[in-house]
């Protein structure tokens, strides 16, 4: 038995010449598959449909074929023209072709075990719990811990940091390039590691600044982590 329009564009579908009973199949093999059924002007170049109905770049379009069997569309795009004054002209248009490519990133989320594993060691916990400012503090802190033991300086704070990083003679060796750019690079890595220390830890460490924002608190802890791996690289560099 035919579908029945659900909206006003329904009784137009069922009139033209070229509607058939379609299959929609969203994300076809995958655990989440599904597969509706709907109206659909098939036409060379684009599909028309219900306004409602639930048609997706990517999915697949089965219908029956003349010659035997079926075809099956793949929508590239879809076109809305929804009128709330005239239902009888909304309706969403199915462009076939292949869809457009989507741009995946290597990395879609920052989670807590993602970052290096000293700073999940020492504040892991404290981040689950909500007690994001004393994560925050035991990240940083941990990188100090590691510039001292890296330099066996006594100092701490922002002054183990400028000694530690000091581009006219660095204890902890952090440029990639040679010549000039290798001093602006070691320069800016000291004002960072500096700021870390002055901006992030000591308020922290002072509870001046309470932190109650889970995302903020984990882009906190994956500016710790950075450092922490490019010490990494310079021990490795050292080695």
């Amino acid at each position: 038995m035919p579908l029945q329009g659900r909206s006003g564009f329904g009784a137009t579908l069922r009139r033209m010449p070229g509607t058939h009973e379609v299959t929609i199949i969203h994300n076809e093999g995958e655990h989440d598959e599904r597969r509706t059924t709907a109206l659909c002007n098939v036409q060379r170049a684009k599909g028309f449909f219900e306004v409602d109905t639930a048609v997706y770049e990517g999915d697949i379009v089965e219908l029956p074929d003349p010659r035997g069997g079926s075809r099956r569309l793949i929508v590239r795009e879809v076109e809305i023209a929804d009128d709330g004054h005239a239902r009888a002209l909304s309706h969403l248009a199915a462009v076939w072709g292949e869809p457009t490519a989507v741009r995946h990133p290597a990395v879609s989320r920052v989670a807590i075990e993602d970052l290096h594993p000293e700073i999940v060691r020492v504040a892991s916990d404290l981040y689950v719990d909500g007690h994001y400012s004393s994560a925050i503090f035991d990240a940083f802190k941990a990188v100090e811990v590691r510039v001292r033991a890296l330099t066996g300086l006594s100092d701490s704070g922002v002054t183990l940091m400028a000694r530690a990083f000091d581009e006219s003679g660095p204890l902890i060796d952090m440029s990639v390039e040679v010549g000039q750019s290798g001093q602006d690079e070691q320069r800016g890595f000291k004002f960072l590691f500096m700021g870390a220390i002055s901006g992030i830890r000591n308020p922290k460490g002072h509870e001046l600044v309470e932190q109650d924002d889970p995302q903020r608190a984990i882009e906190y802890l994956a500016f710790a982590s950075l450092l922490m791996r490019r010490l990494d690289d310079s021990v490795s560099k050292s080695a």
